[in-house]
C-alpha cells in the first residue's frame, strides 16, 4: 500500500477519513454493551497517543496531537469513527456491535492469538470476544490526524475493521522522525513546550538573577532529564510536559509562598509570591516551596496523577471551589495518588457505575484549621481562612480524610471531617455550633449526580479512604449542635442531629431566593424561648434569659435559608423557621405567675442581611418546605405561617398569685412578643407580652394549686369552680431599660362563668320561710357543725344551716380537741382526751333528750327529760357538796316531774314571769350553736321598759368583751375551733366555769385559785 502523502498536505483533506465495521457483519450487529463514555474513553486515548509517539513520528506531525479534539457521537450506519483535522469523532455504540473497554490498554492480554501483521484475535471466552477494540479504532484515527490515509504501509490504516480483532502499530512501523529540540525552544509568547520529547522532563522554576536581561517580575525556567533542549529559558509564562512521559515534574526553587491552581488533570498555574503567574499541562508531579507556606486550589476536575510535595510550612488546600478548605500544620498531611477503575456505587455513573482508569487521589491530615461550605478561600499568604460572604462550619484542630476521582471530563470529591464545636460562618442572627462527624459530597456533574462513597470501592483495591458517606448527601453533619437564633429569642443544644446544608431556589409564592444556602435538620433539644436566652462559653449548655418558655426532652425542626450575593434585594437576607414539639414547658422569669405549656412551638424569624434588622416580611415555610416548592425533599417540612412570629398552641395550665386563679387550659394559642404596651397611665416601652385565649377548668379563690404533672387542678379551701368557660389572658412585663417599670409584670385574665360552684363551706344554702304574721328562722335538732360552714348568708343576714357529715350522727368531733363532745343531761360533757384526763364541761342541749313540739299560741315550747343520774351540769350528783346537792336534786325532780303547757318546765317559767323568748341577730331571730359555744340574746318585756341580759354564757376571750356600739351590750365572742365548750383567757393562769351564781376562777398551773366574780342574774 502506498505510505502517507506528505505532511504538507496530510492535514488539509478536502473528505473526512472513516473506519468502517466489515459490512458482512453489519447485519448482526447488537447493543451487546452500554454505550461509550468519556470517562471509559480517556485512558485509552492516552494510551493510543503514547503508541504514536513511541512510533517517532516526526516533530510536525507531533505537534498536530497538542490540539487533537475527541468526541462521542452517533455515527452512520457502518461507520466506527471519523477524522476530520484535528477533531476525531467516534461511534456510541461502535455501529451496534459494543466497544471493548481496555481497562489495560498497555498490554493485549485479552487476545490471545496472534496473526501476522501485528493482528491479534480474541479467543471466545475474551471480554473482548464478538466486539469491537476501541484501541484499535482512536490508533486508526489519530493516524489521520498526522497524515496517514487509509492506503498507506501501515497494518492499523485499514479502513475496516471485524470484531474480536486488535492490529496494533508495531515497532517495524517506524514512520520516520525529525530531532525534538525545537520543542524546548521558546515560542514569542513564551512557552516551554516539551510535549515531543520522552522526557521524562524537570522543569525547576526560579529567579535568574545571573541575566543581565531578565525580567525582575517573570520567572525562569531550567529543564533536566530532557532528550535534548536542556537548557535555562528566562521569563517562561508556559510550560507543557512531555505527551510521551508521564513523570513530568515542576519543582519551585524559591522559598516564598506558592499557590497551585490545579484547574485541570496535570494541569493549572502556579504563582510564586512576588512574580507573575506560570500555567503548565501535562505535568504529573508537583513539589513546593522548601520551607514557604504552599497552597493547593484543586478544582472540579483538577488534580496530578503523580505526588504532591508540599516539603515545609504549612499546606493550605481549597477544594471544590471553596467548599473545603483548610489550613494544616507542616508534616500532619499525607498525600496518594493512584489510578485504577472506580466501583462508585452510583450506576448512573460512568460504564454502569464503574469510572474506568480514573485518577484517584487520597489526603488525609489532623489539627487543621477547617470549614466546609461554600464560597470559603484562603488568604494571601495561605495561612488563614476567608469566610466572608461565605456560609459553612469552621473548626480549629479537626481531623480529616478525602478521596477525589477525576477523569477527563468529570471530578468527584468526599470529605469526612471530625470536628469540635464547628461554628456556622456567614449567617447574620443566627448562631449554630456543632460536634461530631461532618461529610462534603461534590460532583461537576450538571445532573448533581454523586458518588455513593460509603460502597465506593476500587480496582486495584485501597485506594480510597473509607468514609461514609452516601450518594445523595451533599454537606452533612451527624452528631450534636447548639443554636441561638434571634440573639436570645430561641437557644438549644440539640443531640441526634442529622444536619444537611445545600444550595437550591426557596420560595413561598411570595418572597422567592435563588440559589440560596439552605441548612436543615432534626434533633432532640433542651431550649429556652423567649427573651435574653444565651449558650455558654463552651456551647454545651443553655442559658435561660428573662422571661420565656424552658423544656428540656423535646425534638426540634428547623430550616434556614439565605439569599445568594448575586439575588439581588434578598442578598444576603436570612429567613429561619423553627418548631419544637413541647411538653409541659415552664414559663420562667414573671414573678407570681406560673404557666406551662404542651404543645408546638413555633418561631420565624427574618433578618436582613445589610443592618442586620428584622425583615417586615417573614417567609411562609408551610408553603416554601411543601413538596411542589422542595421537590428534592432537602427541607424539614414546617408548619409556620408568615404572619407568626413566637407561638405556642396546644393546652397550658396555669397558676395566678399562688393559688388565687389555678387553670388547665385547651385549644390555646399562645403568643410571646416584644412591644410597647399602654392604657394612657402606665406606658411599657419594648415590654416582653404573652397573650392567649382557650377553654379552661379552673379553681378561682384561695389555695389552689396544680397536681406534679401540671394536668389537673386541685381546688383551694374556698372559692369558685368551674370547667368548660373561656379563659384570656395578657400578661406584660416592663423591659430592663424601662426605667421604673423596669422588671414590672402586669397580668390580666378574663373568664366568662356559668354556673360557678362555690366550694370549701360545707352544707351552704339559703332557707326563708314565710308566715301571715312575719318570718322567723332557727335550727333546730342540730350539732353544731365544722367552723367554717357558720359563716353568715350575706343575702339573708342570717347563718346558714350546715349539714351533719354521715359517719357522725348526733354529735361530731371538734377539730384540735384532744377528745370529743356529747350532749348528756342537758350539757355538753367532754370525753377523756389521749391523756386520759376530762377536759370540763359547758351547758348546751341534749342530743340525747327526747324533744316533742306542740303548738302553744303560734309558739313553741321545749320539754326535757332528765336521764340516769347525770344532770344538765354534766357532773355526777355524787361530786357535789352536800348542801349544793340537795338543790341540785330538787331541781333535776322539777324538771323531770314537769309535763308540757303545766307552767313548771323552763318554757312555762318563763311564761310565768312575763317572758318572751327571742333570738336576736341583726334584727333576724336567731340561736347559734358554733365551737362547743351556745349563745341566746334574750327579750324579756314589761310595762315599766325592756331589760336585757345574757344567761348560760361562759365568757369569751378579752378582746370580745367589746360594748355592742348598736345596742348597749357586750358582743358575743367566737370560740377558736380547738377550744369547743370553754376557753383559756389570755393572760390567765386558769378558766373560769359558772357555778352557784358566780364566775368562779379555777386553779391556775400554781395550784391557787384566782377568785371570783359576781354573775348577773
Amino acid at each position: 500500500m502506498p505510505r502517507a502523502p506528505p505532511v504538507s498536505g496530510a492535514s488539509h483533506s478536502d473528505e473526512p477519513d472513516y473506519l468502517r465495521s466489515e459490512p458482512r457483519l453489519a447485519a448482526t450487529a447488537q447493543n451487546l454493551g452500554p454505550s461509550l463514555t468519556d470517562q471509559a474513553l480517556a485512558p485509552v486515548l492516552e494510551q493510543a497517543i503514547r503508541l504514536w509517539i513511541a512510533g517517532d513520528i516526526d516533530g510536525s506531525r507531533a505537534e498536530r496531537l497538542a490540539s487533537l479534539e475527541v468526541r462521542i457521537v452517533d455515527l452512520p450506519t457502518g461507520i466506527l469513527g471519523q477524522a476530520d483535522g484535528d477533531l476525531i469523532l467516534i461511534d456510541a455504540d461502535a455501529d451496534g456491535f459494543g466497544w471493548f473497554v481496555d481497562s489495560t490498554p498497555g498490554e493485549s492480554s485479552e487476545y490471545e492469538v496472534t496473526l501476522s501483521g501485528g493482528q491479534l484475535i480474541a479467543d471466545t471466552g475474551s471480554d473482548a470476544f464478538d466486539r469491537i477494540d476501541l484501541l484499535t479504532v482512536l490508533v486508526h484515527e489519530i493516524g489521520h490526524v498526522v497524515g496517514f490515509d487509509h492506503d498507506s504501509d501501515l497494518a492499523v490504516m485499514d479502513a475496516d475493521l471485524s470484531v474480536g480483532r486488535r492490529i496494533e502499530l508495531a515497532d517495524t512501523d517506524r514512520v520516520g522522525s525529525l530531532p525534538v529540540t525545537s520543542a524546548l525552544t521558546l515560542d514569542p509568547l513564551a512557552v516551554l513546550n516539551g510535549s515531543s520529547d520522552a522526557g521524562p522532563i524537570t522543569f525547576r522554576i526560579f529567579d535568574d538573577i545571573a541575566n543581565l536581561g531578565d525580567d525582575p517580575g517573570v520567572l525562569d525556567v531550567e529543564v533536566t532529564g530532557a532528550d535534548s533542549g536542556n537548557l535555562i529559558y528566562n521569563d517562561v509564562s508556559s510550560l507543557i510536559g512531555s505527551l510521551l512521559s508521564f513523570a513530568d515534574q515542576i519543582v519551585v526553587d524559591i522559598d516564598a509562598y506558592v499557590k497551585w491552581n490545579l484547574s485541570g488533570l496535570n494541569a493549572g498555574t502556579v504563582t510564586v509570591s512576588g512574580y507573575a503567574t506560570i500555567s503548565f499541562s501535562q505535568v504529573e508531579n508537583i513539589t513546593g516551596a522548601l520551607t514557604a507556606n504552599d497552597a493547593f486550589i484543586v478544582g472540579d476536575l483538577g488534580g496530578v496523577t503523580g505526588t504532591i510535595d508540599d516539603r515545609g510550612g504549612s499546606t493550605g488546600l481549597d477544594v471544590g471551589n471553596g467548599a473545603l478548605v483548610a489550613v494544616i500544620p507542616d508534616t500532619f498531611i499525607t498525600w496518594t495518588n493512584s489510578t485504577g477503575d472506580v466501583l462508585t456505587g452510583n450506576s448512573n455513573l460512568g460504564t454502569a457505575g464503574t469510572l474506568a482508569n480514573a485518577n484517584v487521589r487520597k489526603i488525609t491530615f489532623s489539627g487543621a484549621n477547617l470549614f466546609v461550605g461554600s464560597g470559603a478561600a484562603l488568604n494571601a499568604t495561605g495561612s488563614g481562612i476567608i469566610t466572608t460572604n461565605a456560609v459553612g462550619f469552621a473548626a480549629s484542630g479537626a481531623s480529616l480524610s478525602m478521596a477525589s476521582v477525576t477523569t477527563a471530563t468529570e471530578g468527584f470529591h468526599g470529605v469526612q471531617a471530625s470536628v469540635s464545636d464547628a461554628g456556622l460562618t456567614g449567617v447574620a442572627g443566627f448562631e449554630l455550633y456543632a460536634s461530631g462527624t461532618l461529610k462534603l459530597n461534590q460532583t461537576s456533574r450538571v445532573d448533581d449526580e454523586r458518588i455513593d462513597w460509603t460502597n465506593a470501592s476500587t480496582t486495584p483495591g485501597g485506594l480510597l479512604p473509607a468514609m461514609a458517606i452516601t450518594k445523595t448527601q451533599h454537606l452533612n453533619l451527624t452528631g450534636s449542635a447548639a443554636v441561638d437564633i434571634g440573639g436570645g429569642a430561641l437557644v438549644a443544644t440539640v443531640s441526634g442531629v442529622e444536619l444537611n446544608l445545600a444550595t437550591m431556589t426557596v420560595t413561598d409564592g411570595v418572597t422567592t431566593l435563588t440559589g440560596a444556602d439552605v441548612l436543615s435538620f432534626t434533633g432532640t433539644a433542651a431550649l429556652f424561648a423567649g427573651t435574653g436566652g444565651s449558650l455558654n462559653g463552651a456551647h454545651t449548655v443553655v442559658n435561660n434569659g428573662t422571661i420565656g418558655f424552658a423544656v428540656s426532652g423535646v425534638t426540634l425542626s428547623l430550616v434556614m435559608a439565605k439569599g445568594a450575593l448575586g439575588d439581588g434585594a434578598n442578598a444576603g437576607d436570612t429567613y429561619v423557621g423553627v418548631s419544637v414539639a413541647l411538653t409541659d414547658a415552664e414559663l420562667i422569669g414573671v414573678s407570681g405567675l406560673e404557666l406551662y405549656a404542651s404543645g408546638t412551638l413555633k418561631l420565624n424569624a427574618a433578618t436582613d442581611g445589610i443592618t442586620t434588622l428584622d425583615l417586615p416580611t417573614r417567609m411562609n415555610w408551610t408553603l416554601a418546605t411543601a413538596d411542589a416548592n422542595d421537590p428534592s425533599f432537602l427541607l424539614t417540612n414546617l408548619d409556620i405561617i408568615a404572619a407568626l412570629e413566637l407561638q405556642v398552641t396546644g393546652s397550658a395550665a396555669v397558676d395566678i398569685g399562688n393559688g388565687a386563679l389555678v387553670a388547665t387550659v385547651s385549644g390555646v394559642e399562645l403568643n410571646l412578643a416584644t412591644m410597647t404596651v399602654t392604657d394612657g397611665v402606665t406606658t411599657l416601652t419594648g415590654a416582653d407580652v404573652l397573650s392567649f385565649t382557650g377553654t379552661a377548668a379552673l379553681f378561682a379563690g384561695t389555695g389552689g394549686s396544680l397536681n406534679g404533672a401540671h394536668t389537673v387542678v386541685n381546688n383551694g379551701t374556698i372559692g369558685f369552680a368551674v370547667s368548660g368557660v373561656t379563659l384570656s389572658l395578657v400578661m406584660a412585663k416592663g423591659a430592663l431599660g424601662d426605667g421604673a417599670n423596669a422588671g414590672d409584670t402586669y397580668v390580666g385574665v378574663s373568664v366568662a362563668l356559668t354556673d360557678a360552684e362555690l366550694i370549701g363551706v360545707s352544707g351552704l344554702r339559703a332557707v326563708r320561710l314565710g308566715h301571715a304574721q312575719g318570718e322567723r328562722r332557727h335550727r333546730r335538732h342540730h350539732h353544731a357543725g365544722p367552723a367554717d360552714a357558720h359563716e353568715l348568708d350575706a343575702g339573708h343576714g342570717r347563718r346558714q344551716r350546715p349539714e351533719l357529715p354521715a359517719h357522725q350522727p348526733g354529735h361530731h368531733r371538734r377539730a384540735g380537741t384532744a377528745g370529743h363532745r356529747q350532749r348528756r343531761g342537758g350539757h355538753r360533757q367532754r370525753r377523756a382526751g389521749s391523756d386520759g384526763k376530762r377536759r370540763g364541761t359547758q351547758p348546751g342541749d341534749d342530743d340525747g333528750d327526747r324533744r316533742r313540739d306542740h303548738a302553744d299560741g303560734g309558739r313553741r315550747a321545749v320539754l326535757h327529760r332528765h336521764r340516769g343520774a347525770v344532770c344538765r351540769h354534766g357532773r355526777q350528783p355524787q361530786r357535789r357538796a352536800h348542801g349544793r346537792q340537795q338543790r341540785h336534786d330538787r331541781v333535776c325532780r322539777e324538771r323531770r316531774d314537769a309535763e308540757p303547757g303545766d307552767g313548771q318546765g323552763r318554757a312555762g317559767r318563763r311564761r310565768q314571769r312575763g317572758r318572751h323568748l327571742r333570738r336576736r341577730l341583726g334584727g333576724a331571730d336567731r340561736r347559734r350553736t358554733d365551737r362547743g359555744l351556745r349563745t341566746r340574746a334574750v327579750r324579756l318585756g314589761h310595762a315599766q321598759g325592756e331589760r336585757r341580759h345574757r344567761r348560760h354564757h361562759h365568757a369569751g376571750p378579752a378582746d370580745a368583751d367589746e360594748l355592742d356600739a348598736g345596742h348597749g351590750r357586750r358582743q358575743r365572742p367566737e370560740l377558736p375551733a380547738h377550744q369547743p365548750g370553754h376557753h383559756r383567757r389570755a393572760g390567765t393562769a386558769g378558766h373560769r366555769q359558772r357555778r352557784g351564781g358566780h364566775w368562779q376562777r379555777r386553779a391556775g398551773s400554781d395550784g391557787k385559785r384566782r377568785g371570783t366574780q359576781p354573775w348577773r342574774r
